[in-house]
């Protein structure tokens, strides 16, 4: 069972953890569970053509790498799921007013706090390893003004974090959460991920091409899309990419 960190990898400086991870889960020379991290990273990404920017030593950037053999390609949402409630679980230690803003930005009250960047490598209709890639605003007190909407566990609770026991803490959560989906608790993990889903089941504004409308969130489907109940109560899919969130 994966429900502990396996080797953690720590490097002094590196341009993305993902694709160092990358690297070495095309080896297969790396147990699943191993951990890659470091306290600097130069060419963090975020999802599509975002960047991940993070001051060095104050945060956490890291990913987990995973031979998930057990899951169709078609079920790999599953995954974003698993980590986006490993994250929040772990943070809930510490914080409230936490929720799941889709597909897998974790925000604190109206600010985000934590993003993950899963990458898949899909062969023969199979899913030989995936990465897990998240940023953790920690110890980070000031923000650039190209990422107004950042806050950290720091600026929250006014306190200092070890970042070696974090990480630990909380690999050890989305691991915990992987061994759960590996022994059939999908059910579970889609729960929980719906019930935390930032602003469900209230009505805002969204934005499709040019076209704003209002919608309420209801949940995703297996496919990871989230389905929107407009105005006139039809419900709507939508993949990554094709609507915005308006304030």
């Amino acid at each position: 069972m994966c429900n502990s960190v396996g080797k953690i990898m720590e490097f002094p400086a590196l341009g993305s953890t993902n694709e160092h991870s990358r690297k070495i889960a095309e080896t297969k020379e790396a147990e699943e569970g191993t951990v890659v991290w470091t306290k600097h990273q130069t060419r963090g990404k975020g999802q599509g053509t975002s960047s991940w920017e993070s001051e060095d030593g104050k945060n956490l950037t890291f990913s987990i790498i995973l031979y998930p053999l057990f899951l169709e390609p078609s079920d790999q949402f599953l995954l974003s799921m698993t980590a986006s409630v490993g994250i929040t679980c772990f943070l809930e230690k510490y914080l409230d007013n936490l929720s799941i803003k889709w597909p897998n930005d974790i925000y604190a009250g109206s600010k985000k706090i934590a993003g993950i960047l899963i990458e898949n490598s899909v062969m023969e209709n199979r899913l030989i390893y995936s990465i897990i890639g998240a940023g953790l605003n920690v110890n980070q007190t000031a923000f650039g003004r190209n990422i107004p909407n950042a806050v950290s566990m720091k600026q929250l609770t006014n306190r200092d974090y070890c970042l070696e026991d974090s990480l630990e803490k909380i690999s050890n959560e989305i691991l915990k959460w992987y061994d759960l989906l590996k022994h059939g608790g999908m059910q579970e993990i889609k729960k929980h991920y719906s019930r935390k889903l930032f602003r469900l089941n209230e009505n805002y504004p969204f934005r499709e091409g040019n076209k704003i409308f209002g919608g309420r969130i209801k949940g995703v489907d297996d496919y990871g899309r989230l389905i929107l109940e407009t105005e006139d109560g039809t419900c709507r899919y939508f993949v990554e990419k094709e609507v915005e969130f308006l304030t």
